[in-house]
């Protein structure tokens, strides 16, 4: 929930600080007051977009920041902490927002710098925000079909996320499919060709000039020429969307890709929650393994000549160095062992010389003392002597005389061992040469050579360019389109299930709306696939676009009156009934919106008179379950408020300045009065404003929002 914001700087607000708490708040004010400027601070404060226009005159920056509640274990106290923000000392979150005038902007969490990003991804745990814009988004596709599967959950969730993961899969067995075949076809052409050329040159005969090098032109044996420039790999299939057709009839069978709005699908699964989503669920995994799978199929098949080359030289590195079978440290034991063999007499004599000097053992010097015979005389010496000073230094000179002795035991064994051996010599030697044709072509040493045939033997195994792998791929790809029709079958019958009961919930908002003659529909259109759809899907007979949402177009139509035709709502809903359309939809879904707070701009444009009173009952009721937050210009509606605040502005120096105050019920009373006649007083006004907040209270509707929608039981 949101628990304070501030402003400062942002258009014609100066510096305001609003407290805000649960239930329904309204801010009104006059025309340019800045009213607006409230929600472009929560906007700012939701990672949206910063503009240094809205930045105020005669300041460097404006800043925005709020203060949330934001419990242990939510959603956005995860957000958050990964994010590395501290709450504050009472639990509370604050995130600020600051934009300069020249455009650049800054985000902070938790006193820590964060990425914009951060809090727009906060805004979508704790606020949602709906202004007049998204009256025009609500007649976009993707945004109806977002409210049915919002209103579905789990029931469309569940197999929409199977049929995602089948899609990928699917996908990418498409694209590698594709690519192969491509590319056998290619090497199949290629060959003609080749063969083509070698009979017409056999057929003349030709004979070379001796003493002249290779033709001009051909590169060297071993050489590839280099690729031409700018033919970096093309994806092959990808998630491609179809051009927006011209309009087509509603009556027409389908729809075509783009033809319908997509928020109406999103719209339908937000009301049919589980028995949407569920199968929804199904349907993404399915598609996402079918894309996956698809795209590795053409993939392999346009490279399959690349491969097959590819294949061929790992296969001779790995054979040439299977037959030597060099050893782990090999070539550096052989290089000292083959220094070892060659300079035998000068080892020897190092050897030997560093021995008797060690022990003076020699048998031409008898009488010759070595270290160790120099150390016992000084360790007798030292035993001898009544000064203790030298006495202790005798513990250290047998340390020394012990590692001596080992030295020179060592060297004998060493001096024993150095025997001439030239066949040995010459087998080490000849090792090191074959081992040396590994280490000019694969690495700087054999570790590094036997590091290359473990990758290379790995990409070997991913290089199978054979019919059979094709074949594979192929028999991978059927199977992944066949359950993938499977689990999109699903989402669209948990789709059409719910769209009988988001049109019917609807409908009972409206009446209440003052639209008593008016139904909603809320129809589930098969997408038609175009020609060159990359991800087309056959579903039962039909070809269609098997997109991540599904194969589902969503279109909500109104009937205002009995007798009229059902239209979309884009071509048939004039700006207050699209109003209404919007808020009986948020009523509805309000079980399904994961966050506590809504903001409303002005949702009521186009609305006046009766339909205006029973706004705002339907956003006192909403706000029972939610802190709404609604900036509004009609009376009707604000006298439905448990919080008023109001933003006036004063011109003083050429430079006009707003503040927002919190309102107590004789000051509703006069702000009220200006609202309903547009003057600072009147006693007409006054009287009207009383009776209104003496009606709300009767008004106020006892019954719950909605509740929730449950997966139908399958038979």
């Amino acid at each position: 929930m949101l628990i304070e914001m501030r402003i400062q700087g942002l258009g014609v607000i100066e510096e305001a600080s609003i407290e805000l708490h649960r239930g329904l708040t309204v801010v009104t004010g006059e025309t340019g007051a800045g009213k607006t400027m409230v929600v472009t601070g929560l906007h700012l404060l939701s990672g949206g977009r910063a503009e240094a226009s809205r930045v105020r005159t005669g300041v460097d920056r404006a800043v925005v920041e709020g203060r949330f509640h934001t419990p242990p274990g939510t959603p956005a106290a995860e957000v958050a902490a990964n994010a590395g923000a501290d709450p504050d000392e009472d639990g509370s979150l604050i995130a600020v927002r600051t934009v300069s005038t020249d455009g650049r902007s800054r985000a902070h969490l938790g006193g820590r710098s964060v990425p914009v990003g951060v809090l727009s991804e906060l805004s979508e745990q704790l606020i949602a925000v709906h202004g007049q814009n998204d009256q025009l988004r609500l007649t976009r596709p993707a945004e109806q079909r977002a409210v049915l599967d919002r209103f579905a959950g789990e029931s469309v969730g569940e197999p929409l996320g199977r049929y995602r993961a089948l899609r990928e899969e699917w996908v990418q067995v498409t694209t590698e499919l594709v690519e192969r075949t491509e590319k056998s076809r290619e090497m199949a052409r290629e060959a003609d060709l080749l063969k083509h050329g070698l009979a017409e040159i056999a057929a003349v005969d030709p004979k070379p000039r001796r003493g002249r090098g290779p033709a001009r032109g051909v590169p060297p044996a071993g050489r590839r020429r280099p690729a031409a420039r700018g033919g970096g790999r093309r994806p092959v299939l990808a998630e491609r969307r179809s051009p927006t057709p011209r309009s087509t009839p509603s009556s027409a069978r389908g729809s075509r890709s783009g033809g319908f709005p997509a928020e109406q699908r999103a719209v339908l699964d937000r009301f049919a929650g589980e028995s949407v989503g569920e199968p929804l669920g199904r349907y993404r995994a399915l598609r996402e393994e079918w894309v996956q799978v698809t795209t590795e199929l053409v993939e392999r098949t346009e490279k399959s000549r690349e491969m097959a080359r590819e294949a061929d030289l790992l296969k001779h590195g790995l054979a040439e160095i299977a037959a030597v079978d060099p050893k782990p440290g090999e070539d550096e034991d052989l290089h000292a062992e083959s220094r070892r063999l060659g300079d035998v007499d000068q080892l020897r004599e190092a050897a030997a010389g560093a021995q008797y000097s060690l022990s003076g053992a020699a048998d031409t010097e008898v009488d010759a003392v070595g270290a160790l015979g120099m150390i016992a005389e000084a360790r007798r010496r030292f035993s001898s002597t009544e000064d203790p000073k030298l006495r202790d230094l005798e513990p250290r000179l047998a340390e020394a005389a012990v590692l001596l002795t080992d030295v020179a035991t060592e060297l004998v064994g060493y001096l024993e061992s150095l025997d001439a051996d030239p066949a040995r010599l010459e087998q080490v030697l000849a090792r090191q040469q074959e081992l040396k044709q590994l280490t000019r072509k694969y690495a700087a040493d054999i570790d590094g050579v036997l590091e290359w045939a473990r990758v290379s033997q790995e990409r070997l195994a991913g290089l199978d360019t054979s019919e059979e792998a094709l074949a594979e791929l192929a028999r991978r790809k059927d199977e992944l389109a066949g359950q993938l029709a499977s689990a999109a079958k699903e989402v669209s019958a948990e789709r059409a299930a719910a769209a009988a009961d988001l049109g019917k919930a609807v409908t009972e908002e409206l009446a209440g709306l003052a639209m008593a003659q008016a139904t909603v529909e809320v129809a589930v259109l098969p997408r038609l696939a175009e020609p060159d759809d990359a991800v087309a899907l056959l579903v039962d007979g039909q070809r269609l676009h098997a997109g991540r949402e599904g194969v589902d177009d969503v279109e909500l139509r109104l009937m205002p009156h009995p007798g009229s035709p059902a239209l979309p709502v884009n071509k048939g809903a004039s700006g207050g009934e699209l109003s209404r359309v919007m808020l009986a939809l948020e009523v509805v879904l309000s079980h399904a919106d994961p966050v506590p707070t809504l903001v409303f701009d002005e949702v009521d444009a186009g609305v006046g008179g009766r339909a205006a009173v029973e706004v705002g009952r339907r956003l006192a009721r909403l706000a029972r379950s939610h802190q709404v937050i609604v900036v509004t210009h009609l009376p009707q509606v604000a006298a439905y408020a448990d919080r008023h605040m109001v933003v006036s502005k004063v011109a003083e120096g050429g430079l006009t300045s707003s503040g927002v105050k919190v309102l107590d019920e004789s000051e509703r009373v006069v702000e009220l009065a200006r609202m309903l006649a547009g003057l600072d007083f009147t006693y007409t006004g006054r009287a009207h404003a009383e009776e209104l907040l003496d009606a709300r209270s009767d008004k106020k509707a006892d019954e719950p929002v909605r509740r929730t929608r449950k997966k139908a039981a399958k038979s």
